[in-house]
């Protein structure tokens, strides 16, 4: 199953522009790149993979990594779009045994393609080259399953800005003040599950209209984690890695 939702905008200079836009400006005075609220027909789709959303395409293209970064959205900033909370950031390479962002995304979309509109441009990253700091690296153009690496102040149309989002962690907050929201709940092993949390005690949660995300969960490899209760899911808090808001109002079906 694809998780995707629809919101937020992309602005040049504090204009919204549609997504796959051209960034034709260059030099120190080039307008800023920003995500904002949402603007209706300019909205960003963007695909659940390994815990945080990522942009269907690059929404900006013509833009080197220079410029994203003089507008601190290569490492992360803190963005609110339509009154929620978010960390922005670009793609992010594998490590300390993590997949890339960009193999997290390609283990979710499998054969559908047509949802990361990757062969019309190479969406950069965060990281280096170990050898050659200037030159950052990049996903999709004409290797899907692949990085590559382009200069940092490269400029070209087939260069673009893939935001990632990171999804607030509500794990360790007031769990009582979540009961009747709407959320994803991720488990240590990987596991993720769609639900409205309805109570809660000290060991653990009941969603109510759970929904398990994973397409290759088996429950013997998670007994320590969830059960079936008739119409909710028991969830054990041990377990949980992370507990994110979900607005399924915003959710979109490919």
């Amino acid at each position: 199953m694809i998780l995707m939702q629809k919101f937020g905008s992309a602005y040049i200079g504090g204009d919204s522009v549609v997504p796959g836009a051209t960034y034709d400006f260059e030099g120190p005075d080039a307008p800023p790149i920003s995500l904002g609220s949402t603007v209706p027909g300019k909205e960003v789709q963007w695909v659940l993979a390994g815990g945080t959303l990522i942009a269907d395409c690059n929404l900006i293209l013509n833009v080197g990594w220079d410029y994203l970064n003089h507008f601190d959205l290569v490492f992360g900033k803190k963005i609110v779009i339509d009154g929620r909370d978010y960390k922005v950031r670009l793609l992010r390479a594998g490590r300390e045994g993590r997949l890339s962002d960009w193999t997290n995304l390609l283990i979710v979309v499998r054969d559908q393609d047509f949802l990361l509109n990757w062969r019309e441009a190479k969406s950069l990253g965060i990281d280096q080259d170990k050898d050659d700091p200037r030159l950052k690296i990049c996903w999709g153009g004409d290797q899907l399953g692949r990085c590559n690496y382009v200069y940092f102040n490269d400029q070209a149309p087939n260069f673009g800005w893939r935001p990632v989002l990171e999804l607030p962690n509500l794990n360790g907050g007031a769990i009582r003040n979540l009961i009747g929201k709407d959320v994803l709940v991720r488990s240590r092993k990987g596991i993720t599950i769609e639900g409205i949390i309805g109570d809660d005690t000290d060991y653990d949660l009941f969603l109510y209209g759970g929904t398990i995300i994973n397409d290759a969960f088996k429950l013997e490899r998670e007994p320590k984690f969830l059960t079936f209760n008739q119409d909710h899911i028991v969830v054990n808090r041990a377990e949980v890695l992370a507990i994110h808001p979900w607005d399924l109002r915003l959710e979109v079906h490919p």
